[in-house]
């Protein structure tokens, strides 16, 4: 029996990797994980994987410092690396591109893209992969898409005025300075860090990890005065991109 193709998943966050791993073990590939640049080169070089996950933002070396590496080495230069980031800018993209990744996730990537996304350089490698290759959408930059009219939720953890977000869970914190919040699909906006981002930021938590937008309208006290107790910017995993004038 032919041995699973061999996945080599470089990536800080323990919640992350784990989550991976997870879903790529159960798609049938064998996967192991580095935990920073250094020993990202060093696990490559030692046993070259068929696919390389790279994150981004790396400990001790960054990844463009890895790819140069690996692409200045023979035995690893052909070596398909997808990049796996949060920082899914057209710059960021372009230029890991032209160090030779064959793709760019963005994060938090969804089981069914991610192996979808490593079948894909597996088949322009010449590995064979028994997983269910799909199309790949690449993300250029912040582009949330519009599916239905029905998708998208709002909900107001804390407003401005005379009459602020009511009810007893109210009372002692939050409500009475702005926070809203905005799902549409797998996409989480939160507008404003008044103290109603403190209940936000709790149910946030209890659902895991994900990649979160929030975008400070003005910085007013009233507007950012939460943010210390919002519980997701403490936990791992979690990532946020802070938007502000």
């Amino acid at each position: 029996m032919d041995s699973p193709p061999y996945i080599l998943l470089s990536e800080d966050s323990d919640v992350l990797a784990m989550t991976m791993t997870a879903t790529l073990r159960d798609a049938g590939f064998e996967v192991d994980r580095a935990a920073d640049g250094e020993q990202c080169l060093e696990m490559a070089r030692a046993r070259p994987p068929d696919v390389l996950l790279l994150d981004l933002m790396m400990p001790k070396l960054d990844e463009m410092q890895v790819l140069e590496q690996l692409r200045s080495d023979p035995q690893t230069k052909r070596m398909a690396i997808i990049i796996c980031s949060a920082k899914d800018y057209k710059t960021e993209i372009e230029q890991t591109s032209e160090m030779g990744a064959v793709n760019f996730l963005a994060k938090p990537v969804q089981r069914k893209q991610l192996v979808e996304a490593v079948a894909a350089a597996l088949g322009s490698s010449g590995v064979e992969s028994t997983a269910q290759v799909g199309e790949t959408r690449q993300v250029a930059a912040y582009d949330p898409q519009i599916r239905s009219t029905t998708a998208t939720t709002f909900r107001l953890w804390g407003t401005r005025g005379s009459i602020p977000v009511s009810g007893p869970d109210y009372v002692r914190h939050g409500g009475n300075t702005t926070c809203l919040e905005v799902v549409h699909g797998d996409t989480h906006i939160l507008f404003d860090a008044g103290s109603g981002i403190r209940d936000a930021g709790r149910a946030l938590a209890a659902s895991g990890p994900r990649q979160l937008h929030l975008f400070i309208t003005h910085t007013h006290w009233d507007h950012i005065q939460g943010f210390p107790f919002f519980a997701p910017a403490y936990i791992p995993g979690f990532e946020i991109d802070i938007h502000a004038p």
